[in-house]
C-alpha cells in the first residue's frame, strides 16, 4: 500500500512538471482572453490530464508494472515535443 501512494505521489509530480514544462514552451499569449477560450483550453488541458492519470492508475492496479515502465510510460505521453 506504502508502494502505490509513494508511486501516485510521484507519478503526480511527473504529471506537474510535464504541464508546466508545457506551458513554458507554449507560443506567446495574447492579452486578453474571451470565456469562450478559458472554457475551451481548461476543458483540454484538464482533459488530457484526468485522462492520462485515469489509464494509467488502471494500468497500474491491473498489472505488476515497475517504478522504471510508470516513469517511461508517462514521459512518453507528457512530451512537449
Amino acid at each position: 500500500m506504502n508502494l502505490t501512494r509513494a508511486l501516485l505521489r510521484q507519478i503526480s509530480a511527473l504529471l506537474l512538471l510535464a504541464a508546466v514544462g508545457a506551458t513554458a514552451h507554449a507560443a506567446p499569449a495574447p492579452a486578453t482572453y474571451s470565456a469562450d477560450e478559458i472554457v475551451v483550453e481548461g476543458h483540454r488541458f484538464f482533459g488530457r490530464v484526468s485522462g492520462g492519470l485515469a489509464t494509467m492508475v488502471e494500468r497500474i492496479a491491473s498489472s505488476d508494472v515497475s517504478h522504471d515502465e510508470v516513469v517511461a510510460w508517462i514521459t512518453t505521453r507528457t512530451s512537449t515535443t
